[in-house]
């Protein structure tokens, strides 16, 4: 019996010694699968971070520079889509590329020994590198596809004229060349140009704007990096809930200064080609009935003025003689049709 329970007693200690070292197995598998977590959330988090570190982030993210569409970087280094713009820079185009595409190599070795002058004419320099390699790029499939989705949030703002019915806009350059002069608006319904400065970007992003509270504020102003003024601070501290900032019209002042245009934008960086092209690719964007068909005719005591509705009316008469035109080359059953161009009862009426 002493023999029994003797091998019994081992056997007991074996198994209590098996199962201690089962958990400690168990302990460090878990502690390991939480390190692997642990660092796979932090190299996750840390690719985050440099994404938004990115020269070309940071680019498009500084205030006005929302009108800009983030470039392809195999678009970027092709050197074939950067023909002939190293004439426009005494900075060399591959130092340039290097410190647009974060390459490792230029900022551990060359960008710590550049001064200060240095860095500022480089990022000088990138910016408008940028731009006019942008200009090109947005004639490409994608790039178009880039700015239909900014042109659908009313980003470039909407047309002031009346007749146009808050028609978006679209970038336009009236030079190809860079310094000639800033960008313009060119809105496709009246096919007019219009200044920045005068027109106000879409507020879409932020629809509760008007009488929201002030972190409301602070949300839409840290993504175009502006700051909340002191004034506004105090006060929404002392409003009670369900009060807003409105009473004095000082939300909105907040919003005239964050949605503004970066007017010193140079015009090349779209183009004098672009949104032509681009109602070219979607031709849909505005179709006939979106068009409007009335134009304003100065009057005085009801009475046309003589010189002013002769002109809008050879322009109205031009216009009309034109989409004949279009409707006859595209169907030939209209050709032999009476129209506005033989019809004389039409002319008399018109400048009579």
């Amino acid at each position: 019996m002493s023999y029994i329970n003797q091998n019994l007693s081992q056997m007991e200690a074996t198994q209590h010694k098996a199962a201690s070292v089962s958990a400690t197995v168990d302990q460090q598998t878990h502690a390991s699968d939480m390190m692997i977590s642990d660092s796979t959330g932090t190299s996750s988090n840390g690719d985050e971070e440099n994404q938004d570190e990115r020269w070309i982030a940071v680019f498009l993210n500084k205030p006005g520079n929302q009108i800009f569409v983030e470039i392809d970087e195999q678009y970027l280094t092709d050197r074939f889509n950067l023909v002939g713009l190293n004439k426009y820079f005494d900075e060399k185009m591959s130092t340039m590329l290097r410190y647009m595409t974060d390459d490792e190599n230029f900022l551990k070795s060359e960008y710590p020994r550049m001064n200060n002058h240095e860095i500022e004419r480089l990022e000088r320099n990138c910016a408008k590198f940028y731009g006019m390699i942008h200009a090109r790029y947005i004639l490409t499939y994608q790039g178009q596809y880039d700015m239909m989705t900014l042109y659908r949030e009313f980003i470039f703002g909407k047309c002031p004229r009346t007749a146009c019915e808050s028609h978006p806009l679209l970038p336009l350059g009236l030079y190809d060349v860079p310094d000639k002069d800033t960008f313009k608006l060119y809105c496709p319904m009246c096919e007019d140009v219009y200044l920045p400065k005068y027109i106000a970007q879409s507020c879409n992003d932020f629809d509760a704007h008007n009488g929201s509270k002030l972190n409301d504020y602070k949300r839409f102003q840290d993504r175009f990096g502006y700051e909340v003024e002191e004034h506004l601070v105090h006060r929404d501290s002392e409003l009670k809930d369900g009060e807003n900032l409105d009473s004095e019209g000082d939300d909105l002042n907040i919003i005239n200064q964050v949605y503004r245009f970066n007017t010193e934008i140079d015009g090349c960086y779209f183009g004098s080609t672009f949104p032509h092209f681009f109602l070219l690719q979607y031709p849909r964007v505005i179709t006939d009935k979106q068009k409007p068909k009335q134009r304003y005719v100065p009057r005085v005591y009801d009475i046309d003025l003589n010189y002013n509705s002769m002109i809008l009316r050879y322009q109205e008469l031009k216009r009309l003689q034109l989409e004949e035109k279009i409707q006859k080359e595209v169907d030939p059953k209209l050709i032999n049709k009476k129209g506005v161009f033989n019809n004389k009862t039409y002319l008399n009426d018109l400048f009579m």
